[in-house]
């Protein structure tokens, strides 16, 4: 797995998408799901 910034996924055509307990990509031109992840908690 590669880490990479917000601002590098924006800029290869995709989003962020974040809910209560997951964190997904989407590439904007296909419109399909190209990754997910849990999000995690901090406390």
């Amino acid at each position: 797995m590669q880490l990479m910034s917000a601002d590098q996924i924006t800029d290869h055509g995709c989003c962020i998408i974040l809910d209560s307990d997951s964190c997904y990509v989407q590439d904007l031109h296909m419109g399909l799901l190209v990754g997910i992840g849990p999000r995690r908690q901090d406390s």
